[in-house]
């Protein structure tokens, strides 16, 4: 494969889902910004897409078609020819999925490790579709520690924001990226999805690159990011 570095776009910005590999930072970068202390509550995790108990909720949600709430099953074919169900669970408010959540639990409780992450805005301002609900794994997933660095690095069209984890959680996102080939991740901060990339290769170096859609929206430009990844907003 090519050795430059792969990056993650936002879900906004593309039609396509985008994917997930490491980066190397560049000597100039390097000499512009100096990396500062990731402070946000920021987890790495699975999507969890096959999960029976998400597609017995996505199944009530296309039947009862709660108020507001739209859900369906979509699909990817991965690059060696695999079928990857994609449960879609979308509302334009994040109040009316968090309602259709909860009546469904009251009949048929969740498992605490398969925690449900909101995606706001999917696909930039002015979309009837403002919120969409996914669930993670928290068992498997990673919840950046206080090792972890966040920098802001220029390039070509634009900034990006680069993660760095500390040495012990280089070895868990190797391995949890590693198990997740062709299959999504989610990169949550707080309960809200900033991105949701396919894995296409292990990321071995504990480095991700993020590369924001500004053009779309100012508040998810990089340096938003890093301000908001850093907390110094």
């Amino acid at each position: 494969m090519p050795d430059w570095p792969r990056v993650l776009p936002i879900l906004a910005a593309l039609a396509l889902p985008p994917s997930l590999g490491g980066c190397k930072p560049s000597d100039s970068a390097q000499a512009h910004a100096a990396p500062a202390p990731i402070r946000a509550p920021l987890t790495i995790a699975p999507v969890v897409d096959s999960d029976p108990w998400v597609i017995a909720f996505l199944t009530e949600v296309s039947i009862a078609r709660p108020p507001g709430v739209d859900g369906r099953l979509e699909g990817r074919t991965g690059h060696e020819g695999l079928r990857h169900p994609e449960p879609i669970i979308e509302a334009e408010t994040r109040e009316a999925l968090a309602n259709a959540l909860a009546n469904y639990e009251r009949a048929h409780p969740r498992t605490p490790e398969l925690r449900p992450v909101w995606q706001p805005d999917p696909f930039g301002p002015n979309e009837r579709v403002k919120w969409r609900l996914y669930f993670v794994d928290t068992a498997r997933g990673i919840t950046l520690d206080d090792q972890a660095r966040a920098v802001l690095e220029p390039g070509d069209p634009a900034p990006s924001v680069h993660l760095r984890l500390g040495e012990s959680q280089r070895q868990q996102l190797a391995a949890l990226t590693a198990a997740q080939i062709d299959r999504r991740v989610a990169i949550v901060i707080d309960d809200e999805v900033l991105m949701l990339p396919v894995v296409m290769e292990p990321i071995l170096d504990g480095t991700i690159a993020l590369v924001t859609s500004p053009h779309l929206d100012p508040k998810i430009s990089a340096p938003a990011l890093l301000a908001r990844l850093t907390g110094n907003i």
